[in-house]
């Protein structure tokens, strides 16, 4: 079975967080072990998936050990670019080229 990992970036989590009912199913269902939300436009020490991509590395090394996959949605211009630059980063392009050729990379962004 496919696991898989959402990290979602978006600005304010009281109007953006417009898929919550859908990812609260995926969460109950099985289909999504793992979602990460982060909030651009709020407090915390994490604004930006790709922050929260860096801090969570090992957790990443691990999921992909075991066979997951990383869905990443939203903003094609500087979140999904950093995303894809934070994970080249830490895995190498070699191993991004071979998640995406596996499945197991795949990008949902606008």
């Amino acid at each position: 079975q496919l696991r898989n990992w959402l990290l979602w970036g978006e600005r304010n989590s009281d109007i953006d967080h417009f898929c919550a009912e859908d990812c609260a199913h995926g969460q109950a269902s099985g289909v999504l072990e793992s979602l990460d939300l982060v909030w651009a436009r709020e407090t915390g020490a994490e604004r930006y998936v790709p922050e929260r991509l860096r801090k969570r590395a090992d957790a990443l090394d691990r999921w992909l050990a075991a066979g997951g996959a990383v869905y990443v949605c939203g903003g094609a211009h500087g979140m999904a670019e950093g995303v894809d630059a934070t994970l080249r980063e830490l895995l190498g392009d070699g191993a991004v080229e071979a998640l995406r050729a596996q499945g197991r990379y795949r990008r949902d962004v606008y």
